[in-house]
């Protein structure tokens, strides 16, 4: 009596190395996914900064200027710091008693990374 092989299946090493091509393809996939939520997170992040940083930008320059610096938190959790250096004024117009000033509104996420720089110039208003 003869016993017939039965062929119509697949190996044991067949099948783990399917499965070892399988996770590997998975794995990439998965490393790409999590790339790309980690990008879109920081853009959310940075969207997030760019309008707070407008809007203290807007009310910083609109209130009372003085030379220095300053620094606070923002709610997003970034870090900002100003700098109002004044610049030199090249002509005196008569009842005028603003002085020009570069404005430098700094932002980083509390690393040390810098997230944004923004800059402008504003006058410092001195006199009576």
């Amino acid at each position: 009596m003869i016993l017939k092989r039965d062929d119509d299946g697949f190996t044991l090493i067949e099948v783990l190395v399917a499965f070892v091509v399988l996770a590997l393809a998975l794995s990439g996939v998965y490393a790409t996914l999590a790339n790309s939520a980690r990008m879109q997170s920081d853009l959310a992040l940075r969207d997030s900064v760019m309008a707070e940083a407008q809007s203290l930008l807007d009310r910083f320059v609109a209130g009372p200027l003085t030379a220095g610096e300053s620094d606070g938190r923002f709610v997003s959790g970034a870090q900002w710091r100003t700098v109002v250096t004044p610049l030199p004024t090249y002509t005196t117009v008569p009842g005028v008693t603003a002085q020009p000033a570069s404005v430098a509104l700094i932002v980083s996420d509390g690393r040390g990374r810098t997230l944004a720089r923004f800059d402008t110039v504003a006058f410092v208003r001195g006199g009576p």
